[in-house]
């Protein structure tokens, strides 16, 4: 029986479809995908964007921003209550680019300072 493989998604070396840890850089291999808000973001604005090019009227995407702004906070808060302080950052700064693409300036503003807050306790300094 032939073994399958796939790439590390960290050093991109070859590793065993069943492996739950990369044999070469130690990294964790099971839901990769999922454990990565980024992508979850990504998929939004691509979801926004097929959304505006379809013809939706202002108020339903206004709608669709204030949405995507609650879901981006309720993320956060799961991040804050599992303490990882890199993760906590990162979903700070993915709160603040939602209130901004709902043109919220009093969120986003709000937002910027807790990321900055969050990302200085984690060792990683806004600029």
């Amino acid at each position: 029986m032939e073994n399958k493989i796939k790439k590390c998604p960290h050093c991109q070396k070859e590793v065993d479809l069943k492996a739950t840890k990369c044999p070469h850089c130690q990294s964790d291999m099971r839901n990769w995908f999922l454990r990565h808000p980024i992508l979850d973001v990504l998929f939004v604005l691509i979801f926004i964007w097929i959304i505006s090019d379809s013809g939706s009227t202002g108020t339903s995407m206004n709608s669709l921003y204030q949405q995507v702004s609650t879901d981006a906070v309720k993320q956060y808060e799961i991040a804050a209550r599992q303490g990882d302080k890199i993760q906590i950052c990162v979903q700070a700064g993915l709160v603040s680019a939602a209130y901004l693409q709902a043109k919220d300036e009093a969120n986003y503003q709000s937002w910027k300072a807790v990321e900055k807050r969050d990302c200085s306790r984690a060792g990683m300094p806004q600029y």
